[in-house]
């Protein structure tokens, strides 16, 4: 039997909740921060942890984990301006107020990954065995700033038939053309997607066969579901080139894709030469 779980404007259990309480009328909470600052916490930890296992020293990590979050706030910031400039049309003194909202992942992971790239080379660490290490942690931290998307209800999915398996409806903005309207739970999806692709990375990271596995193998799946999920998403425009039918997120995982699976059969194929030679 299909459970269905739809809301309606009367119903106070809504799952969208921005802000988690009030300090004052103008001071207050927001739900996405704080599972932000979790992911970040539960991140650290797990970085903590595998690189006492893989006999490094934690300490010297922690300088780039800093430098990559704010990489990965600018860049985030950066690409959503890009995307949707007319929301800052004679506001533009709103573009530096990020805690409002307004980011994209795959921005963030852009400018992110360029930022470690001059890091790696900077301080000559092992640039594939470094990124291993933190490609667990690195999915971990999505998967809680989805549980924040959730919460905030932003990057909310197109209406859905009330009859499917689980929809919600948001009684509050964003986005208020859809109160009380059944949607397809795009970001429970891609916190979902984030969660399993932690733990089947953690699962993997004594049994890798090459380094670079972890994270380009995070990479082709977290590239591949939010495709998947993109064309149920309803707060995004699309591509009029591509006949409306991809968005600019799904252009750029589709990107990181193809990026990926290159990598992964080039490494692959490495290993395997290596592997004849060993066997002569």
């Amino acid at each position: 039997m299909r459970k269905t779980i739809v809301r309606t404007e009367s119903d106070r259990g809504a799952p969208v909740l921005p802000v988690l309480f009030h300090i004052s009328p103008n001071i207050y909470v927001q739900s996405n921060h704080v599972m932000i600052l979790l992911g970040v916490l539960a991140a650290l930890v797990v970085v903590r942890l595998e690189t006492k296992r893989a006999g490094g020293r934690p300490g010297e990590i922690h300088g780039l984990i800093g430098l990559l979050l704010v990489a990965t706030l600018v860049g985030s910031r950066l690409f959503f301006l890009a995307v949707y400039p007319s929301q800052y049309k004679g506001r533009l003194w709103e573009i530096f107020v990020f805690w409002r909202g307004g980011t994209s992942v795959h921005g963030g992971a852009f400018l992110a990954f360029l930022v470690y790239w001059a890091y790696a080379a900077w301080r000559k660490l092992d640039f594939w065995r470094t990124l291993d290490l933190l490609a667990p942690a690195t999915f971990l931290f999505v998967f809680f700033a989805r549980i924040g998307c959730v919460l905030a209800g932003c990057c909310y999915g197109r209406p859905c038939d009330p009859n499917f398996f689980f929809c919600y409806a948001p009684t509050i903005p964003p986005p208020t053309e859809h109160a009380g309207v059944p949607l397809y739970p795009t970001q429970a999806a891609y916190a979902a997607a984030s969660l399993g692709i932690f733990a089947l990375l953690w699962s993997r990271r004594k049994q890798k066969r090459f380094e670079g596995e972890l994270v380009i193998l995070g990479t082709l799946l977290y590239t591949a579901s939010a495709i998947a999920i993109g064309f149920f998403r309803g707060d995004e425009p699309r591509w009029q080139a591509f006949g409306g039918f991809f968005s600019p997120s799904q252009t750029l995982s589709a990107v990181g894709f193809v990026a990926a699976m290159a990598l992964w059969v080039l490494k692959k194929r490495r290993v395997s030469r290596l592997d004849r030679k060993s066997d002569r």
